[in-house]
């Protein structure tokens, strides 16, 4: 184990190997692992396909992980050093691993020759927009329950069927009785200055754009509608999930 402490900023449960080389002061062709312990055993975390990104367990954000490395640092620690990791370390993002890493829970409907975006939620749910060819589908069994087919990025057809609609958030969900990944994404709340990636907006946004500002009262009771219906939106997915 190397004999330093770093402290990492992550978004979510993946980090690169090439950022702990950096991190530590590793030489490019350094073997590196992580692990943590659990149970009182030491255990070593997966790696992503390409063997690029260790892949960080539930509950990865309050854990401590231990790292080895076959090479030493490639100098030796300093005070300055050790001033210089107490600050986060912000990791870069590989492009190329990201969408390896994401474009499994992206599905598509095809809609003639176009393609509608479907995003994973859970194993059984998937997501997409309320507005344009999607504003009459219907998701109670009383109103006629509307079925659509969704495939994934390598033209695999699921059968789903409408279980929500909201157009004034403009979204609808969908629910496969086959499961539509064998991982299901993790999904957290945003926090202030966290980056993020946006997959679209609603067409509502558009006109909104458009719109002259409204008079404080009439704005304050807007924006209290919309959080509130986005409450309800949020508690809705998480019993999806």
């Amino acid at each position: 184990m190397l004999d330093k402490d770093v402290a990492f900023k992550l978004s979510d449960n993946q980090i690169t190997e090439s950022s702990i080389k950096h991190a530590f002061l590793l030489p490019p062709d350094a073997i590196v692992k992580l692990s943590y312990q659990e149970n009182g055993q030491q255990i070593d975390c997966r790696m992503n396909e390409t063997g690029t990104t260790f892949l960080l367990p539930d509950g990865w954000s309050s854990m401590q992980f231990h790292v080895e490395s076959d090479q030493a640092p490639s100098r030796p620690s300093t005070p300055a050093d050790q001033v210089k990791n107490n600050a986060p370390v912000y990791v870069p993002i590989d492009t190329g691993d990201l969408i390896l890493q994401l474009e499994k829970y992206f599905f598509y409907e095809e809609i003639g020759d176009n393609k509608a975006c479907f995003t994973v939620l859970s194993s059984h749910y998937a997501i997409s927009f309320n507005h344009g060819p999607h504003q009459t589908w219907r998701s109670s069994p009383d109103e006629k329950q509307t079925s659509v087919t969704i495939c994934n990025q390598e033209g695999q057809k699921f059968e789903t069927k409408v279980v929500e609609c909201d157009a004034e958030i403009d979204f609808i969900v969908v629910h496969s009785d086959v499961p539509l990944v064998s991982k299901p994404p993790i999904i957290e709340f945003p926090k202030k200055l966290e980056r993020y990636i946006l997959l679209g907006y609603p067409e509502i946004n558009l006109k909104c754009a458009a719109k002259p500002r409204a008079p404080e009262a009439m704005r304050s009771q807007s924006e209290r509608k919309v959080h509130d219906k986005s409450e309800e939106s949020l508690r809705c997915f998480k019993s999806l999930k």
